[in-house]
C-alpha cells in the first residue's frame, strides 16, 4: 500500500509541477527539482512501509472490537420504555449502581428530521426502530479503516454506531456540559451529526449517532471524480487540499494521513478531491444558505471553546427532485425550518451542479470529539483556534454564497 502510495504521490507532484509550470507560475529553476520531490516523497512512503514491516509503527488501524447488539438493544429499550423522556442534557445512565451510559436525547432539544418534520431526531420513535434494527441485526457491516483505530458499524438505518475511546469520552462529557450551560449555542445543533447516546457493553463504549443522511428513502447522487466514484466527501478545509508541490515550495503544512496514507479513491473524497473537481468552487443558492452557514460557523466556535480539533463537514450528493420527495412537506417548507423545530441535516441546494440535474448537498460536522493537538508538519491535529479558521475557509474557497439579492457573490460573509 506504501509503495502505491509512493507511485501516487509521484504521479501526483509531477502533475502539478507541469500545470504550474504550463501556467508560468513557477520558475524553470523548480520545474528541474520536480525530479528529486519526487524521489523524497517516495522515500517518505517507502520508510512508512519499512516502518510497519518492523513493527515499530502501523499505518493501518488495530483489531477493533464490534458490540454485543444484544446488550445495546436493551439498553437502547430503556431509553424510551414508558415513554421515558430525557429532562437533562449529558444525564448519566445506571442500572442499579452502574453505570451503564449517558443519556444526550435531551441535548438536541426540538430538533425533527429532515425527511419527518415532526420526529425528533432522538426521540422515542426514532431510538425504538434502533432498537429493534440492532436486536434483529445478523451480520453486522464494520469499517475500522480510518486513523483513529474505532470500530463503526455502517448497516442500520439512519445511524451509526461507533466504539468511543476514553479521551472521547471524556471529551463528549465535557462538551456538552458546556452546551447545557450556554444556550446561545443552540443555533448550531442543526450542524453537528447527533450523539443521542453513549452505551457500555463488555466491549467497552458505544455512540449511536444519526447518519447524515436525508433519510425518507431517498438515494444519494453519485460523481465521477477522477476516476474514482464518490457519493459523499469528507472535508476538512481548503488548507488541507494543497498539492505535494506545496511542501517543497513552501515547507507548508500538509495531510500527510491522506496523500501517503489512503489510495486513490479515498482521496478523491476528501479536500484534494474537491478542490480538483471544482477548483472554483460551487455556488449556492436557497433563501435559508446564509442562515444554515452561520449555523455551521457558530458551531466551529463551539468546538474551539470545548478545545476539539480535527473534525470534518461530511457532504453527501443527492439530485434536489430526490430530496423534496423525500417528505411531503419538504417542497412546502423552506430548508430552514423554523428556530422551535430545527431540522436534520442542513440541506444546501446547488447552483451550478455538474449535469443537467439540480443537485443538492447534505452536511454536518463529525468525530468532533477530539483534543489533541500534534505539533508535526503533515498533521490536521492542530492547534483548536487554528483548526477552526481553517476550516472556515470552506466559505468561499468551497462554496460561495448569493449577496443579499440572491446573486452568486465570492464573499463569505455569512
Amino acid at each position: 500500500a506504501a509503495r502505491d502510495a509512493a507511485r501516487d504521490a509521484a504521479r501526483d507532484a509531477a502533475r502539478d509541477a507541469a500545470r504550474e509550470a504550463a501556467r508560468g507560475r513557477r520558475s524553470g529553476w523548480s520545474c528541474a527539482v520536480m525530479p528529486l520531490q519526487a524521489l523524497l516523497l517516495s522515500a517518505v512512503a517507502l520508510r512508512a512501509a519499512a516502518i510497519d514491516a518492523d513493527g515499530e509503527r502501523s499505518w493501518s488501524s488495530p483489531a477493533a472490537p464490534h458490540p454485543d447488539m444484544a446488550v445495546l438493544a436493551e439498553r437502547i429499550q430503556g431509553l424510551y420504555s414508558g415513554d421515558k423522556q430525557a429532562e437533562l442534557c449529558a444525564e448519566t445512565m445506571k442500572v442499579g449502581s452502574k453505570e451503564v451510559g449517558l443519556d444526550l436525547r435531551a441535548c438536541w432539544g426540538g430538533m425533527v428530521e429532515y425527511a419527518a418534520p415532526g420526529r425528533p431526531v432522538c426521540g422515542a420513535e426514532a431510538m425504538r426502530e434502533l432498537a429493534e434494527a440492532a436486536a434483529a441485526a445478523a451480520a453486522l457491516e464494520t469499517d475500522s479503516t480510518g486513523r483513529s483505530g474505532s470500530s463503526i458499524v455502517t448497516n442500520i438505518e439512519g445511524w451509526i454506531i461507533k466504539s468511543v475511546k476514553d479521551d472521547e469520552w471524556r471529551n463528549l462529557k465535557s462538551m456538552f456540559s458546556r452546551l447545557r450551560d450556554r444556550p446561545k449555542f443552540l443555533p448550531a445543533l442543526p450542524a453537528l451529526a447527533p450523539i443521542c447516546a453513549v452505551l457500555r457493553d463488555a466491549q467497552g463504549l458505544w455512540m449511536l449517532m444519526r447518519k447524515v443522511k436525508v433519510g425518507g428513502g431517498a438515494k444519494s447522487r453519485t460523481l465521477q471524480i477522477s476516476g474514482a466514484v464518490i457519493a459523499e466527501m469528507d472535508l476538512k478545509g481548503p488548507h488541507w487540499a494543497k498539492s505535494l508541490w506545496h511542501l517543497f515550495t513552501t515547507w507548508g503544512n500538509l495531510d500527510f494521513k491522506t496523500w501517503f496514507g489512503a489510495d486513490h479513491g479515498a482521496k478523491m473524497k476528501k479536500d484534494p478531491g474537491f478542490a480538483r473537481h471544482w477548483p472554483g468552487g460551487l455556488e449556492l443558492a436557497g433563501p435559508s444558505i446564509r442562515a444554515d452557514v452561520s449555523r455551521i460557523l457558530l458551531a466551529t466556535r463551539l468546538l474551539a471553546m470545548a478545545g476539539m480539533t480535527d473534525y470534518s463537514l461530511l457532504v453527501t450528493f443527492y439530485d434536489t427532485a430526490a430530496v423534496e420527495a423525500s417528505s411531503t412537506q419538504a417542497a412546502a417548507k423552506p430548508l430552514a425550518a423554523p428556530a422551535t423545530e430545527p431540522r436534520f441535516p442542513l440541506v444546501l441546494n446547488v447552483a451550478s451542479p455538474d449535469g443537467d440535474r439540480p443537485m443538492s448537498m447534505t452536511v454536518g460536522i463529525i468525530d468532533y470529539l477530539e483534543k489533541e493537538v500534534k505539533d508535526l508538519r503533515g498533521s490536521t491535529m492542530v492547534e483548536p483556534t487554528m483548526y477552526r479558521r481553517y476550516f472556515a475557509e470552506m466559505w468561499p474557497t468551497y462554496f460561495r454564497l448569493p449577496n443579499r439579492d440572491g446573486v452568486a457573490s465570492s464573499a463569505a460573509g455569512a
